[in-house]
């Protein structure tokens, strides 16, 4: 297995655990980090109070995350997963960038929710 999904793996686990510190672990101090409903972070101290802040919420307090698929080239691996946040079950996709075996970037899609802003959008493909 390509050491990317080694790591993107074992960053899954800490981000499960509920541990901000342990999640911190994995980020370089300078990121890029996009997810729904938020905007745009590029510090690792922003990072953890984010994670700190949602993982105080209800929403992240009950939810799982569950891997689909991984993909990896060089240092980007790319997930599709599915998770369960309280009442909804949501289907998405993670972008990670990874240098020395840190995370310095990360974007999050979210079943036609715009990362950054948090809209609501939807386009159907046929």
């Amino acid at each position: 297995m390509p050491k990317v999904v080694l790591k993107t793996l074992a960053y899954l686990q800490a981000l499960k655990s509920g541990d901000s510190d342990a999640v911190g672990s994995f980020y370089a101090d300078e990121i890029l980090f996009l997810f729904p409903s938020t905007s745009e972070i590029t510090s690792k101290s922003e990072l953890l109070r984010f994670y700190e802040n949602e993982y105080n919420d209800f929403l992240f307090t009950k939810f799982t995350i569950t891997p689909l698929y991984i993909f990896a080239h060089k240092d980007t691996s790319v997930m599709e997963f599915t998770t369960e946040m309280g009442d909804s079950s949501l289907r998405g996709v993670q972008i990670t960038e990874w240098n020395d075996n840190l995370i310095v970037g990360l974007r999050v899609y979210i079943n036609g929710i715009h990362p950054g802003t948090g809209e609501v959008y939807s386009q159907q493909y046929s």
